[in-house]
């Protein structure tokens, strides 16, 4: 959400700039980078030194770049991914305050109901 709201005010740029800029400044300005895992990465060079050699893959940040403009960057789809955002800090709250015994009752609970309705 953060990422989509920066690219429509302006913020961050993507257009005419190549990927180890778009790349820079996510790092800058404190995006997570999301690594592939058990993938060589592609060194893209920044200023002399390659992205490998600062820590940077170039996959880290491609989660953000390759989302499609079209769909992802309208205010409806900003207005669904907040309220998907707020969903899940509201899941993960609540999960945070459960004790074991309560997730363990709660996931027993919708074991029976699965087991229901396969039975009918």
């Amino acid at each position: 959400v953060r990422f989509i709201l920066a690219v429509i005010s302006g913020d961050i740029k993507l257009f005419k700039r190549n990927r180890a800029e778009r790349f820079l400044e996510l790092k800058q300005k404190g995006y997570e980078p999301f690594p592939k895992r058990n993938i060589t990465p592609d060194p893209v060079a920044v200023g002399g030194a390659t992205e490998v050699d600062e820590g940077i893959h170039a996959s880290d940040y491609e989660y953000l770049i390759a989302m499609a403009v079209g769909g992802t960057f309208t205010p409806e789809k900003v207005q669904e991914l907040i309220a998907q955002q707020k969903k899940l800090e509201d899941e993960a709250e609540s999960l945070g305050k459960a004790t074991p015994k309560t997730l363990w009752l709660r996931d027993l609970d919708a074991l029976e109901k699965e087991l229901d309705v396969i039975k009918q």
